[in-house]
């Protein structure tokens, strides 16, 4: 008997003996061996993952959280709720819950005094989770923050989220980096608690449909090269240029395809602070990154342009090496001729530009050159 047979026939065996005793369904009875999460998601969808023994099981939800809405820890102590991959919000409300986390801006970049509520997943390495919080009112203004312990100095770069202005959702990816159980903390920069929507989302790549949260692709396959790559980033090149949202951190980052020549030509849109523009640019060894922001049309930022910050971002994705800075006749910074972006190891590298300003958009050049200082 062919083994994957024998296995199904006798979980749906004994699932049909003990049905009196617990529901069952297919999927829950299939054993499926497996190497990677990828793999369950896309045989049985989402909840899924690949278990420690081999095969896929389905991820377990605390029932506090089940049905619509979830009641939020109020410590990252004790009996905090976990949480599996959604496809729907929650309904979640920090108002009667206490301030107990608010030195967070070495991973913010701002304190949070506001009340905080704290839930549970468990991830395996190199997993990628998606958070939203969706606010309900103008002045609320959430933050965003994945604990690796009940200690809030764990929090490093990376694990937190806090840039947009009051009434604005925040998103908030996070790739793991050992297996493990880690807390995630809904707060505020502002005093008191509000009514929020929670959404937390385990994007898998290659699974096709309609891009999940955080992804600016997904062709059903994990290809590059044909304008949306391994990774489901989204490739740009001379043929298609136009930046596609979201690209507001490293894993969903643009991909920049660089010609022969070494230089690509793409254009944006910066709507305000809240709108963050990332590109991923590989080099060979010892090449050298250059970045320079122009106007739509190509030509320097004239002197009224709202006010941009222009940063290289090392392969973990949220480590900077560097910050451009304009050059005569333009407003607009620019990589030229950077130590930190010169001499390179060989690897992905991020060019990130943001504005400080809420309301201007603006429509942008970004040109990105790829230079070998050695020949």
């Amino acid at each position: 008997m062919n083994e994957w047979v024998g296995v199904v026939g006798r979980n749906v065996a004994g699932c049909l003996l003990g049905m009196l005793a617990a529901s069952c369904s297919l999927a829950s009875t299939e054993r499926r061996a497996c190497e990677e999460d990828a793999q369950c998601a896309q045989a049985f969808g989402e909840g899924f993952s690949c278990g420690d023994d081999g095969f896929c099981t389905e991820q377990q939800s605390d029932p506090s959280c089940e049905g619509g809405s979830c009641a939020l820890a109020d410590t990252c102590q004790g009996d905090v709720p976990m949480l599996s991959p959604r496809t729907e919000f929650l309904d979640i409300d920090t108002s009667s819950l206490a301030n107990d986390i608010s030195d967070i801006g070495s991973c913010t970049g701002s304190d949070a005094p506001g009340n905080d509520g704290f839930f549970a997943v468990e991830m395996v390495a190199g997993e990628k989770w998606h958070f939203h919080v969706r606010t309900l009112n103008d002045e609320a203004d959430p933050s965003l923050y994945v604990l690796r312990s009940c200690d809030a100095r764990t929090c490093q770069a990376g694990d937190a989220i806090d840039v947009c202005d009051a009434g604005s959702d925040e998103h908030l990816s996070f790739v793991a980096p050992a297996p493990g159980r880690y807390i995630i903390g809904v707060d505020a920069r502002v005093s008191g608690g509000a009514a929020y929507q929670l959404l937390p989302v385990r994007p898998v790549c290659g699974n096709g449909g309609m891009p999940e949260h955080s992804e600016t692709c997904d062709d059903g396959n994990v290809n590059s090269g044909d304008g949306c790559d391994e990774s489901c980033l989204a490739e740009l090149s001379t043929s298609a240029s136009e930046e596609v949202e979201p690209n507001d951190e490293f894993t969903a980052a643009n991909r920049a395809m660089m010609p022969s020549n070494g230089q690509l030509d793409v254009t944006g849109r910066l709507g305000g602070r809240c709108d963050l523009d990332m590109y991923a640019v590989d080099v060979a060894e010892g090449q050298e990154i250059r970045a320079t922001m122009l106007d739509r049309g190509g030509t320097p930022c004239p002197n009224d342009a709202p006010r941009f910050d222009m940063q290289l971002f090392a392969p973990d994705g949220v480590s900077s090496l560097g910050s451009g800075r304009p050059r005569a006749g333009n407003s607009c910074p620019a990589i030229f001729e950077e130590s930190f972006a010169r001499g390179l190891s060989a690897g992905r590298y991020y060019v990130r530009i943001t504005t400080g300003e809420s309301e201007r958009p603006f429509d942008y050049q970004l040109r990105l050159n790829i230079d070998d200082p050695q020949l």
